[in-house]
């Protein structure tokens, strides 16, 4: 199996920090501005959670090299 180039890995950790910023956009930071009242904790544990993972894997995806 060919493995990725450089600038394969660094656009596919950019499309994972994208995913991370819209999870945590429309699950987190969404309810905050529309009333503590909305948020559901669950889906703030989850969101976070979501987020985080592919923050990490952005982060595990742009330090991998070739």
């Amino acid at each position: 199996m060919e493995r990725l180039d450089d600038s394969q890995l660094n656009r596919l950790a950019e499309i994972s920090a994208d995913i991370a910023q819209v999870f945590f956009a429309t699950m987190v930071v969404g309810p905050f501005l529309t009333g503590l009242d909305k948020l559901h904790p669950l889906v703030a544990v989850l969101g976070l959670g979501i987020s985080l993972g592919f923050w990490a894997g952005s982060i595990r995806l742009a330090k991998e090299r070739p």
